[in-house]
């Protein structure tokens, strides 16, 4: 009942995050053309009311910290947010033992039950499903959004606060959250925002911060926005737990 719940709020909430005020989405390539993160504008816009300081796109790159350079590990950005280590990077097309020594670098008592906190979103490297966290994700490619918000929060709905590993307990027990998909470049990214989205930020400020680290790729900002703005109705309608990863960010209450 809350998942339908949830898609029904996010539907509708989309229309408003896609053509009501606020930030304005940069022009995207054609699905087929990739872009380095390196052609991706970052640009500040205000703060909205209550939306942690981390959400602003410059203060959030400032946090970038130097990832350990064990040999295997691909596209690999990482943060420190308050007292969690961050992380975004090609999971699929890294070396699984190096995303796991990556994982226990940052969280050296992480259980083997936790699956290195580490969360998959293809289907291209079956060594690393059965590894890490594995939620397959299709490509959202492509300006269907409702049926592509659907879809990730059908494979999603229990990842933020509601699995047996999740990113709050991930946050609240080891301090430690990685994800992507095979080269970073769609699903992952896509989740990476809405995961900030979830904890308080903006899904504009959100979608900004990951096209200017993994870059566009083909996927139009709109789309991150819309699967953004769903992540933002789990967090309304747990906002207790959405807190937790909120304060584990460094953000308020």
């Amino acid at each position: 009942m809350l998942r339908s719940m949830s898609i029904a709020s996010a539907l509708a909430a989309v229309g408003i995050a896609l053509f009501g005020a606020g930030c304005t989405a940069e022009a995207t390539p054609t699905d087929d053309e990739d872009v380095d993160s390196d052609d991706a504008a970052l640009t500040d816009t205000p703060l909205l009311p209550g939306e942690p300081a981390y959400c602003l796109p410059s203060t959030f790159r400032a946090k970038e910290i130097p990832a350990p350079s064990f040999s295997g590990l691909n596209r690999v950005h990482a943060f420190r947010l308050g007292n969690v280590t961050l992380v975004g990077l090609a999971v699929g097309e890294s070396k699984v033992a190096s995303v796991q020594s990556l994982a226990t670098s940052f969280a050296p008592q992480m259980s083997r039950a936790e699956k290195s906190c580490t969360f998959y979103h293809n289907d291209g490297n079956d060594e690393a499903q059965v590894a890490f966290n594995w939620y397959p994700l299709p490509k959202p490619t492509g300006s269907d959004y409702a049926k592509r918000v659907g879809e990730f929060s059908r494979v999603l709905v229990d990842i933020f606060d509601t699995a047996p590993n999740d990113f709050v307990a991930c946050a609240k027990n080891e301090r430690y959250i990685a994800m992507g998909c095979d080269g970073m470049k769609h699903r992952g990214p896509t989740v990476f925002a809405a995961t900030l989205a979830y904890s308080g930020c903006s899904p504009e400020h959100a979608t900004l911060i990951v096209n200017s680290l993994w870059g566009s790729n083909g996927i139009k900002s709109e789309m991150r926005v819309a699967i953004a703005q769903w992540a933002k109705t789990i967090a309304a309608a747990h906002p207790a737990k959405a807190s937790e990863l909120r304060v584990a960010f460094g953000g308020p209450p």
